[in-house]
C-alpha cells in the first residue's frame, strides 16, 4: 500500500534479479579477501572487513549514482524520501540494519570460524 500515489514500486522481478547480482558479486569480493587474506597472512580477517565490503558495494554507487551494479543492469534506481539522490547516512543504516548485514557478517564469521576449528584449519586465538 503506497501512501503517496507519486510513488512508483519497481517491479518485483527486476528488484529479486537486481538483490541476486549485488549478493553474487558482495560473496565474490568477500570470498576473494577472505582467501587471500587467509593464504597470504595465515589468519582470518577481522568481521568489520567484510562488512565494508558490503557496505561500499551497496552504499557508495547507490549514494554517488542512485544504484548499486545490480539495480543499475535492470534499469532501476533509488530515490531519497525527496526524489533527489538518497542521504548518505540513511542509505548506511538500510543496509546495515535493514538488510542484517551486520547480523549477517557475524553470523557468517562464525560459521567460519567454528568450521575452520572443526576441520583443524584454525583456531580461535587472541593477538598478544
Amino acid at each position: 500500500m503506497n501512501l503517496d500515489p507519486k510513488i512508483i514500486r519497481a517491479p518485483l522481478d527486476r528488484r529479486v534479479v537486481a538483490g541476486c547480482i549485488d549478493a553474487a558479486a558482495v560473496a565474490a569480493l568477500a570470498a576473494a579477501a577472505f582467501f587471500s587474506h587467509l593464504l597470504l597472512i595465515g589468519m582470518v580477517m577481522p568481521l568489520w572487513t567484510l562488512s565494508a565490503i558490503a557496505v561500499a558495494w551497496n552504499v557508495l554507487p547507490a549514494w554517488r549514482w542512485q544504484a548499486t551494479p545490480g539495480l543499475w543492469l535492470v534499469g532501476l534506481r533509488l530515490e531519497g524520501s525527496d526524489g533527489e539522490r538518497p542521504d548518505l547516512l540513511e542509505l548506511t543504516v538500510r543496509e546495515l540494519i535493514g538488510r542484517g548485514l551486520i547480523a549477517g557478517a557475524y553470523i557468517a564469521s562464525l560459521f567460519v570460524g567454528v568450521g575452520g576449528a572443526l576441520l583443524g584449519l584454525g583456531g580461535f586465538n587472541i593477538p598478544t
